[in-house]
C-alpha cells in the first residue's frame, strides 16, 4: 500500500518553481517534452499539461509568471472571505485597530497554522460589495476610491515577431552551423548596459559584444557590425531572453 501511496504522492505533486525554470530553459533550447519529463521524472503529459496551461501567444511564460499562474488556479476555489464568518470578524476587529491588510495576513499566518489569507484577497473583499456596506474602506490607514487589478501586458517593440518556438525542426535538430540564439546579460544594479552574446546552436561557439543600452537599434546595429566585420558565417539569429548577473 505505501508502494502505492507513493506513486501517487510523486505523479500528482504540484510543479515546483524551479521545475518550471527547467521547462522554460528546456523549451528554449529546443528540447522535446519528453526529454524535458524525463530530466524532471515527470510524465511527458504532466509537462504537456504544463506548457498548455501557461502559456501566451509567444509560447510557455516566464517562470515567475508560470508559477504565479498556477498558485492562482490552485486557490481560486478556496472559501471566500465573505463566507468564513470567524475570519471576517478577525479581519474587521483588526481593520478597526488601524492594522493594514499586510499586518492582519501575516498574524493570521502566526496564529493559525497551516492556514492562510492573502493580503491581496483581504483588499479584494474590502473592495467588495460586501465590504462597501460594512464601511471597511473607510478603516483602511490608506484608501483609495478604486482599486484596478490589471495585469500590464509589454507590447513587443519587434515587428512580426515570431517565437523561438515556431523555428523549423533543422534549426532544433542542430544540423547545420550559422543558426545563432542570442541572450542580453545584465550585471546586477544596471539595466542598460548589457553583454550580448550570441550562441551558434551546432557548434556552441559563443561570441560577445559589450553594448551601453538594451535599446534594440543599438543591440541588433552591433551585432549587425560584429558579423560584417568578422565575416561570419550566419544564417539566423533568434533572440532568447535576459539574464542578471
Amino acid at each position: 500500500m505505501d508502494f502505492f501511496n507513493n506513486i501517487f504522492k510523486v505523479k500528482f505533486a504540484q510543479l515546483a518553481h524551479q521545475e518550471r525554470g527547467k521547462i522554460y530553459r528546456g523549451l528554449c533550447s529546443g528540447k522535446t517534452k519528453e526529454a524535458i519529463a524525463k530530466e524532471l521524472g515527470r510524465t511527458k503529459s504532466t509537462i504537456t499539461r504544463e506548457v498548455a496551461r501557461n502559456s501566451d501567444a509567444i509560447g510557455y511564460l516566464y517562470p515567475d509568471a508560470a508559477h504565479e499562474n498556477a498558485l492562482r488556479r490552485k486557490h481560486k476555489n478556496k472559501p471566500k472571505i465573505s463566507e468564513n464568518q470567524d475570519l471576517k470578524e478577525y479581519i474587521i476587529e483588526r481593520l478597526n485597530r488601524r492594522w493594514s491588510p499586510g499586518m492582519i495576513s501575516g498574524r493570521y499566518k502566526l496564529e493559525n497554522p497551516g492556514q492562510t489569507i492573502s493580503t491581496e484577497a483581504i483588499y479584494q473583499w474590502i473592495y467588495s460589495n460586501g465590504g462597501k456596506e460594512l464601511g471597511l474602506r473607510k478603516l483602511l490607514v490608506r484608501a483609495h476610491k478604486k482599486r484596478g487589478f490589471k495585469r500590464k501586458v509589454r507590447k513587443s517593440k519587434i515587428k512580426n515577431r515570431v517565437s523561438v518556438h515556431s523555428r523549423p525542426d533543422h534549426i532544433n535538430e542542430r544540423l547545420e552551423p550559422g543558426h545563432f540564439e542570442c541572450d542580453l546579460i545584465f550585471n546586477q544594479g544596471s539595466q542598460s548596459k548589457n553583454i550580448c552574446t550570441l550562441t551558434d546552436r551546432l557548434t556552441r561557439e559563443a561570441i560577445m559584444i559589450k553594448n551601453e543600452s538594451k535599446h534594440t537599434a543599438i543591440v541588433i546595429d552591433a551585432i549587425v557590425k560584429h558579423i560584417a566585420k568578422n565575416k561570419l558565417n550566419v544564417k539566423r539569429v533568434k533572440s532568447r531572453t535576459k539574464c542578471n548577473i
